[in-house]
């Protein structure tokens, strides 16, 4: 029986307008994933430049992402979004109204993991079980992604139920 939702958030739950893997190197970005910007080993004119496009980013939902986490707040399952991000603040500001639907939020940039580690699963699970006392194990648990290999292969591995969507073809609804 399934009692929380873990969710990826970008290209499941919604998107970012801009992103900085285009100006940096690869290296870079995965440490901006999972580092703060100003302890990711950059010159300060590229600190500035990716600041200058974090600060301007803007998130955004799809269509039915408020609607069908409200309805599974509702009916009482506990929420998580587990995702590689790296300008958590700005969208927790932007988000603020849906965010607070979630019970947990692991973010790869403030929790110092990013997917597929194992940890960042086993880490929202954690601190959702630390909540209320809450007992809830890894097969009670349905992670939904967009990523097969970062998202659904490292959550079936710990035992958790998992779901791709393709969000081209799928709404969230599709895949609950």
């Amino acid at each position: 029986m399934i009692k929380a939702y873990f969710f990826d958030f970008m290209n499941t739950l919604g998107n970012a307008d801009k992103h900085v893997s285009y100006i940096i190197t690869k290296k870079e970005f995965h440490d901006l994933l999972t580092k703060k910007l100003e302890d990711v080993e950059l010159s300060e004119e590229y600190k500035a430049m990716v600041y200058s496009i974090l600060s301007e980013v803007n998130f955004s939902l799809y269509g039915d992402s408020q609607d069908v986490v409200s309805r599974l707040k509702k009916e009482g399952y506990k929420l998580a979004i587990v995702s590689d991000m790296y300008n958590p603040l700005r969208m927790r500001k932007q988000l603020s109204k849906f965010v607070n639907y979630f019970d947990v939020i692991s973010l790869s940039s403030e929790v110092g993991f990013r997917k597929p580690d194992p940890r960042i699963f086993s880490n929202t699970l954690t601190k959702l079980n630390g909540l209320n006392g809450n007992n809830i194990s890894f097969k009670e648990v349905m992670f939904i992604g967009d990523n097969y290999e970062k998202d659904i292969i490292p959550a079936q591995r710990l035992g958790m139920q998992a779901r791709l969507i393709d969000r081209t073809k799928q709404t969230l609804s599709d895949v609950i």
